[in-house]
């Protein structure tokens, strides 16, 4: 399973417009959960977490963002936790739509490997084999 991460500015933000990319970024994960594909996001999962020890959080997720396969920076990269989280990065996003055509991309060499595979009696099941996932 593709595993992303949704990286997105913190620091600096009105109480509405953190609200507002809370809730957008709520709708992105969605969508992403519903196409199969796992997501973490930090500004839901410490939500509310007292802002010290800050560098804790920065590099905690540094280090999530190097585990992860990608990491979407959509909403900007104006800030020192999305630029540090992008350098982590294997693959790195700022649009949704990028995001999106390298995930068919990968999904059409699934498709392939599946197809090749079942020629050769493995993937039956037509589950990607750990094969694609050593390619991202």
């Amino acid at each position: 399973m593709i595993v992303v991460m949704l990286s997105a500015p913190f620091k600096g933000l009105s109480e509405t417009e953190l609200t507002m990319l809370q809730l957008d970024l709520r709708f992105t994960s969605q969508r992403l959960w519903r196409l199969g594909v796992a997501c973490i996001c930090p500004h839901l999962n410490t939500d509310g977490f007292p802002d010290d020890p800050r560098e804790n959080y920065l590099s905690g997720y540094e280090e999530i963002a190097r585990r992860c396969d990608v990491v979407l920076a959509a909403w900007g990269l104006q800030s020192e936790g999305v630029m540090r989280e992008v350098a982590a990065a294997r693959h790195a996003f700022t649009s949704i739509p990028a995001l999106m055509e390298w995930l068919m991309q990968i999904n059409e060499r699934n498709k392939k490997e599946v197809r090749d595979d079942d020629t050769k009696g493995l993937c039956k099941s037509g589950k990607p084999s750990a094969r694609l996932h050593q390619e991202i």
